[in-house]
C-alpha cells in the first residue's frame, strides 16, 4: 500500500504501511514513529494502533491491512475533508 497523506486542520500525519512479523497484518507507521525506531535501532515501531510493528521484508507485499489502523486512517480523512 502507498503511503497516506492525513491532514488535519493543524498538521499532515504521513504514514506508510508495513507488515508485522508477528501478526502477518499490515500497520500503518508515521514517518516520526519510524525515525524514532530507527534511532533507538531496536527495529521496532509502534503503528497508529498501538501495535508494535517488527517490520517483515519491504520485498513482501503488505498483504492484509490492520482493521484498527485502517479505521484511524478513515476517520482522519473524514474529518481532514470536512475542514475548508
Amino acid at each position: 500500500m502507498p503511503g497516506t497523506n492525513c491532514k488535519t486542520p493543524h498538521s499532515a500525519l504521513y504514514i506508510s504501511w508495513y507488515r508485522c512479523v508477528r501478526d502477518g497484518l499490515a500497520h500503518a507507521v508515521t514517518d516520526e514513529e519510524f525515525l524514532r525506531g530507527i534511532r533507538l535501532r531496536q527495529g521496532r515501531y509502534r503503528a497508529l494502533c498501538g501495535h508494535e510493528v517488527l517490520i517483515h521484508s519491504c520485498l513482501v507485499p503488505a498483504g492484509r491491512s490492520c482493521p484498527r489502523c485502517r479505521g484511524l486512517v478513515i476517520v482522519c480523512t473524514r474529518v481532514a475533508a470536512r475542514r475548508p
